[in-house]
């Protein structure tokens, strides 16, 4: 692992998590489809990484909860020694399916550039990624080409607001072909 700092169950990095993504700004259609598409996936015992920032990814994030095969990554943008685990997290946390990791120790505010780093950072550890959404005007399009480039596996939601992104992705998703993420 690339240097950093860790709690919980550290091999759940080495089971090919799926770290997940979502544009701030989502259109209300996405929603449903991504959560489905993501409570398929929990329910596989897919580890499923992310920051869980946007509304979105929160609201993804407690889908995934839900489910007793859940295994969660939180990959933090600010210290680890800052970091409170949030409520819905302490019964997967006990019961050793969750990984909490950070690049940064004592840093106390999440900024947009340690968002970055922790991205760049992440993409030295995962090597699957799904998009639910990507909004062309936000961030997300920068971190789906990044992770083109550097060959990584590349997901996306099936879904016609994602239709500029499908055709460059590895495999556009749903909760119909969710397995292609566990095939590949």
């Amino acid at each position: 692992m690339a240097t950093g700092y860790s709690a919980g169950r550290a091999d759940l990095l080495n089971q090919d998590p799926v770290a997940v993504y979502c544009s701030r700004q989502i259109p209300l259609s996405v929603l449903e489809m991504s959560e489905r598409t993501i409570k398929a996936l929990a329910e596989e015992a897919v580890v499923l990484a992310g920051g869980w920032h946007s509304r979105m990814e929160k609201r993804l994030l407690k889908t995934a909860v839900q489910s007793p095969e859940s295994r969660i990554i939180y990959l933090l943008a600010k210290g680890i020694e800052h970091f409170r685990l949030p409520e819905m997290l302490h019964s997967i946390y006990a019961a050793e399916r969750l990984l909490v990791l950070s690049p940064f120790r004592t840093e106390q505010r999440i900024t947009r550039k340690r968002v970055k780093q922790r991205d760049t950072w992440t993409r030295t550890l995962i090597d699957r990624y799904l998009f639910c959404y990507l909004d062309p005007q936000g961030t997300t399009p920068d971190l789906f080409q990044k992770c083109l480039e550097e060959g990584k596996l590349v997901f996306v939601l099936d879904h016609p607001q994602n239709t500029p992104f499908i055709k460059r992705a590895t495999r556009a998703i749903s909760p119909y072909n969710y397995r292609e993420v566990l095939s590949l």
